[in-house]
């Protein structure tokens, strides 16, 4: 909602307020509580109160599991933002597993659309966090395996090829590493140019992207910003 992106410490004292209610008349585990709770972690994630945020996902991802089961789309909702939060304390270790069993578990699964992107990005976040551009690259290649074509797909997809890029350069400065890193680039472009050709026109979003980062020297990078055919309405 408005309310918890642009005044995420409004929304909390707002959910605090309401999570006693549904507590004190519907008890600890009815899914209104349960859906109050999982707002209040997002809030305070916003604020950059992680270890509060992972305490409340914690709860609610053991009642959620309890009740409705280890797949049920809210439980594994709750197991994406418990993933997140330890990705933010730096507890990738802990995170990753998770986020591969809430993947397996939600490929069989009518899920909320943003669950497995955001899974996805976690994912990544963890290899890139510490250097690994082999999990970056098998990342990138699990996402692309889903086939996705939608123009927020072909975006992700020149994302996380372009992480690897930046990783690879980071971590191995040989000839094969560079040679690795441009055609994990060139992929990244690939990506890139295909969403552009089917529509994809935020170019704002592409020049301020900082997973961009190993393409901004490249011509063609800067010829796609350029270009006013595809420039954002």
């Amino acid at each position: 909602s408005y309310v918890l992106v642009q005044r995420p410490a409004q929304a909390v004292k707002l959910y605090e307020e309401a999570l006693r209610v549904p507590k004190a008349k519907l008890g600890n585990d009815h899914p209104d509580t349960l859906g109050t709770m999982r707002g209040l972690a997002n809030a305070l994630e916003l604020l950059g109160r992680h270890a509060d945020a992972l305490n409340l996902r914690q709860e609610t991802f053991r009642r959620r599991k309890a009740k409705l089961g280890p797949d049920h789309p809210d439980t594994l909702m709750t197991m994406w933002g418990l993933a997140k939060s330890l990705t933010a304390l730096n507890r990738g270790t802990e995170a990753l597993p998770l986020v591969d069993d809430c993947l397996e578990r939600a490929a069989t699964q009518a899920v909320e659309p943003p669950l497995i992107p955001g899974l996805f990005d976690v994912r990544l976040q963890i290899f890139q966090a510490t250097r690994n551009a082999a999990g970056c690259r098998q990342t990138a290649e699990m996402w692309e395996k889903l086939k996705r074509k939608d123009l927020e797909s072909l975006y992700r997809a020149a994302r996380f090829r372009a992480v690897t890029a930046t990783v690879l350069r980071t971590a191995d400065k040989s000839l094969n590493g560079r040679q690795q890193a441009d055609a994990q680039a060139d992929r990244a472009m690939a990506f890139l140019s295909q969403a552009i050709a089917a529509g994809y026109k935020d170019k704002g979003r592409i020049k301020t992207e900082k997973d961009f980062e190993s393409l901004r020297s490249r011509d063609d990078f800067q010829k796609v910003l350029l270009d006013r055919s595809g420039a954002s309405h």
